[in-house]
């Protein structure tokens, strides 16, 4: 029996070809705990760090001012550890015309996933060929995303898989009960152009003019483009007392705290690539207004949500790509802007009372609802062979012959290492001989 042991493990690692390595999953990309993308890897290390062993690979430098987290995450995120995980997962934009940041991905990890995510209808040719040539798979936050990528050339397995958000905060708010006095519609979007303040700010006009009993609070922690100087001038050109402009970095607690004081959030973007701020307007039961466009379009087949038609084709706004590059965008009537800013003030009890089915819904995005999602997209309990790319709480399926075999491998070498850990070292050789297969034929239930 020994002898068969010996051979099956000189075997199996000459399979994997690769040396010890405790190193489950490499984060790659930035931290910002106030952005979007730069919130991504805090919260999958939050998610999977009492279930991997993870380690961070940097793109940019970490500006400890926005880096608020546990200490516990911190560490993960401090610790030089140079070992490549057996699985990176990139989460940063691809590259800029001075940074080519996919390059920090490990050499050495069995395989290399991209989290991704456009706002527009055109993935750039150069990110396209990067994802196909770098890359063995690729996740998107959003359904509406997998056409756009695979209509853009992207051939590549595509999961589909949420951004892990912190509403917690949002949904331990009490409930709202009435409109505040002035009743205030709020935005806490970056000040970028197509973010859309300035039709928010005419159809807001529209409605409300200078109404005392009335604001707009607009807040975003950064600005792009020059376009917070569009904003100011165009509330000085409709002489606007009532829109209170903001810009400022908060921490989460004064966050939480200005979504708790508005009584409608709004957002007219023109485009989005998932949409985090107003699934935290939900979560804390506030009445929402959003385009019904790209990813929004996921929202907006809930009933709890006010959407505006955005059937106004205009062009993409990516910048630094040739203009065949950018795909489009999806702007709204100025009219319907207004129509739904009045709907939501005159029928505010109505919308306060479905709003709260909002609450419920926003769960599914908690890092409790998506651990064994997120757990089986790196280290699977079950692989399958198939027809899609779906990552489940129970399996991950490919239709990707070579993924597949990647994941075998990985799978492979997680069997070794384990039995490296813990059978070898008791001699039990005939157990490891069971676990080994017995697993392998009837848990696994692998398809060739």
């Amino acid at each position: 029996m020994k002898k068969v042991f010996f051979l099956i493990s000189f075997l199996l690692n000459a399979y994997v070809n690769c040396i010890e390595n405790n190193v489950d999953l490499s984060i790659v990309g930035f931290i910002d705990s106030a952005d979007g993308i730069g919130r991504i890897p805090i919260t999958i290390i939050d998610c999977l760090k009492n279930k991997l062993n993870i380690n961070f690979v940097s793109t940019r430098c970490i500006n400890p001012h926005t880096l608020e987290t546990s200490n516990e995450i911190k560490k993960i995120i401090n610790k030089k550890n140079e070992i490549a995980g057996n699985v990176a997962l990139f989460s940063d934009i691809l590259n800029f015309p001075d940074a080519d940041h996919y390059k920090a991905i490990p050499a050495n990890s069995i395989i290399k996933i991209a989290y991704s995510m456009i706002e527009g209808t055109t993935f750039p040719n150069e990110w396209v060929e990067i994802l196909n040539s770098k890359f063995d798979a690729v996740v998107v936050p959003d359904s509406w995303l997998i056409d756009i990528y695979r209509n853009s050339g992207v051939n590549i397995p595509i999961f589909c898989l949420p951004i892990i958000l912190y509403l917690e905060d949002f949904l331990k708010l009490p409930p709202k009960k009435r409109a505040n006095n002035p009743f205030i519609f709020g935005n806490t979007n970056a000040f970028v152009l197509r973010k859309n303040h300035i039709k928010l700010i005419q159809a807001f006009a529209k409605a409300f003019k200078n109404r005392p009993d009335v604001e707009l609070y607009l807040s975003g922690r950064v600005s792009r483009q020059d376009s917070l100087q569009l904003v100011q001038d165009k509330i000085k050109e409709l002489n606007l007392k009532n829109v209170i402009l903001k810009l400022q970095i908060l921490s989460q607690k004064e966050y939480v705290n200005l979504m708790s004081s508005f009584d409608c959030f709004v957002s007219l973007s023109t485009g989005e690539g998932f949409a985090v701020p107003p699934r935290e307007a939900l979560a804390s039961g506030l009445p929402l207004i959003i385009t019904n466009n790209t990813v929004h379009k996921t929202i907006c087949k809930n009933d709890f949500v006010k959407c505006i038609p955005a059937n106004i084709i205009i062009p993409g706004t990516y910048f630094g790509f040739p203009d065949n590059e950018k795909g489009y965008a999806f702007d709204c009537d100025i009219d319907d802007a207004t129509n739904a800013l009045n709907e939501i003030y005159k029928n505010y009890q109505l919308h306060l009372n479905k709003a709260q089915k909002g609450r419920e819904w926003t769960k599914q995005y908690l890092k409790e609802n998506l651990k064994e999602k997120y757990l089986n997209l790196i280290k699977p309990i079950r692989i399958f062979l198939g027809p899609d790319n779906i990552v489940t709480d129970d399996y991950l399926m490919t239709n990707s012959i070579s993924l597949y075999q990647k994941y075998l491998k990985l799978i492979y070498k997680n069997y070794i290492d384990h039995v490296n850990n813990n059978y070898v070292k008791n001699n039990n050789y005939c157990n490891y001989y069971n676990y080994l297969f017995l697993n392998h034929y009837l848990n696994f239930n692998f398809k060739i």
